[in-house]
């Protein structure tokens, strides 16, 4: 049996929600936008002129995984809202092409958790709340003032 586990995460200012699904084997987030035309009907599409928050990168990125589904265009920043947690500036891969597995997913995209080493491109750095590492338990950043000590600024809203 395959579990998959997925969450709403949103996106921009205004917020775009996507469905992604959460991938423990991969540290990128992708999701498709306005670049992508056939392979990407039916699901939610961000549109980057849209986001007040959008910051342009242009650098390519492409991503195979183990099953032989494939993603792949160019890197953007932008605001991203994952429960409580708001990150600003986080490099997001906004795929302009899927492979056929991801068209016919009920999924938008993929929420990589893995450790940033592996991210497809390099200097990509993961963002974390502070929170002591554990044995696979997720902890909430505490209400204690002070920024969190991450490689990006993340703030409960």
């Amino acid at each position: 049996m395959t579990l998959n586990t997925n969450a709403s995460v949103s996106v921009g200012t205004p917020a775009k929600t996507f469905k992604l699904d959460f991938d423990t084997g991969s540290s990128d987030m992708w999701f498709p936008y306005t670049g992508c035309k056939s392979t990407c009907s039916g699901k939610t599409i961000y549109d980057p002129t849209k986001s007040s928050t959008y910051k342009k990168d242009d650098r390519a990125w492409s991503i195979a995984y183990g099953d032989g589904s494939t993603s792949s265009s160019i890197l953007a920043t932008d605001m991203v809202n994952l429960g409580e947690f708001q990150i600003q500036n986080q490099v997001v891969e906004m795929a302009s092409t899927i492979s056929a597995s991801f068209q016919s997913d009920p999924i938008d995209g993929l929420l990589g958790l893995a450790f940033d080493s592996i991210t497809i491109v390099a200097g990509i750095k993961t963002s974390s709340p502070s929170a002591p590492r554990s044995s696979g338990n997720l902890s909430r950043a505490s209400s204690t003032p002070g920024p969190p000590s991450s490689s990006l600024p993340i703030r409960r809203h």
